[in-house]
């Protein structure tokens, strides 16, 4: 291992039990080294988790653990537009492996996503345009309506 904690590529012990990895976890093995994410995240790091530190005395309800997570810990993360570009996405420590599935669950768009918001809307689907100058809930209502009818 090395500081990075990342095993050894060419030595398959060194992983461990890989049976039960998710392609999540595979992904993440991968991502995990990047130098520019490692430095991405040690450089945000201790500014997200003072972030969270404040966030939690406003509601600590959304906080599963009970607390703010410290940056050695897994589950803590710092938001990264770097791992899909113009996609903001969850970077944890890189430093470990074993990662809860919140913080490394593949951050790709659907693959119907391009197909939906593309101009020619194809057969199967229904296109809503929602004017962001005007109060959503009342447009979002009219679109499940419609979708009803549908």
């Amino acid at each position: 291992m090395t500081e990075w904690g990342i095993p050894d590529w060419r030595d398959a012990a060194a992983y461990g039990d890989v049976k039960r990895w998710t392609l999540d976890r595979w992904r993440w093995e991968f991502l995990r080294r990047r130098e520019d994410l490692r430095q991405e995240f040690d450089a945000g790091s201790a500014a997200e988790y003072q972030r969270q530190i404040v966030h939690f005395g406003q509601h600590p309800e959304q906080f599963p653990y009970g607390r703010a997570l410290e940056p050695s810990e897994p589950g803590s993360y710092v938001i990264s537009m770097n791992i899909v570009a113009g996609l903001p996405c969850a970077l944890p420590n890189p430093r470990i492996g074993d990662q809860p599935g919140y913080c490394i669950a593949n951050p790709d768009p659907p693959d119907n996503w391009t197909t939906f918001c593309a101009d020619d809307v194809p057969d199967g689907f229904l296109r809503f345009d929602f004017d962001l100058r005007k109060p959503l809930q009342p447009q979002v209502k009219l679109a499940a309506a419609a979708l009803k009818r549908h």
